[in-house]
């Protein structure tokens, strides 16, 4: 069934429940580790998913190639319901300070939070930082598909190997600040990140080169997840 009409439909959905559903499960991990592990429980979080982007991309240009795109829709699925139905068998946890006021409303917490990180002389800067790089850099990923079809000329495998780099650089980062001993100087890891992004997107946008921009995408993939988690541990 599907047309332009339907895949913007789609999209329009997953992008609502994505809003939901991944701070959602980002929450879930103060639940399960003590707040000493906290810094590290949150880099391999960050590094098993980026691993999943490497392997999953590398077989799914294959896989678009040999079976087609909607059987891949399919597999897809399943594997949310997979771990819908595992995060159902997470035990809920008792919150150690006294529970929220229940007369309180959805709108006049979130306004609370927002008041909250705007007066807060670290985490405001640090989420205007994340809201620039979601709005500016994240979407490279999403351009992907038109580079490799229009720009590098590569097709769907051309496609499955940017995305695997992009997930390479990504798993890297996640590595490399995950075995960080101390939070010393991690302020300006993040800066540094954020620098190196912007070059590594002019280096992959001016070029036509496939092979200049592999290594480019691996370097977008390091630094956004770097700018990401560098934050989400500082926050």
């Amino acid at each position: 069934l599907m047309n332009i009409e339907v895949l913007v439909g789609l999209n329009l959905m997953f992008g609502l429940i994505k809003v939901l559903e991944q701070p959602t499960r980002h929450s879930l991990v103060p639940n399960l580790v003590t707040r000493e592990d906290m810094s590290s429980a949150i880099g391999f979080d960050s590094v098993g998913f980026n691993t999943a982007r490497i392997v999953g991309p590398a077989i799914a240009g294959i896989a678009i190639v040999t079976i087609g795109v909607g059987p891949i829709f399919i597999v897809n699925a399943i594997g949310f319901a997979i771990f819908g139905i595992g995060v159902m068998f997470i035990p809920p946890q008792k919150p150690e300070g006294p529970a929220a006021e229940a007369s309180r409303g959805f709108a006049s917490s979130i306004g609370e939070g927002i008041l909250y990180v705007v007066r807060h002389p670290g985490i405001g800067p640090l989420m205007a930082l994340l809201a620039l790089v979601s709005m500016i850099a994240r979407p490279m990923e999403s351009f992907v598909p038109g580079f490799a079809g229009e720009i590098f000329k590569t097709g769907a495998e051309g496609q499955a190997t940017l995305t695997a780099a992009m997930g390479a650089g990504a798993m890297l980062s996640g590595i490399y600040l995950t075995q960080r001993s101390s939070m010393r100087g991690l302020t300006m890891v993040v800066v540094a990140m954020t620098a190196g992004l912007g070059l590594s997107i002019v280096a992959f946008i001016t070029t036509d080169f496939f092979w200049i921009g592999v290594p480019a995408m691996t370097g977008i993939g390091f630094a956004i997840l770097g700018n990401t988690l560098g934050s989400r541990m500082l926050i």
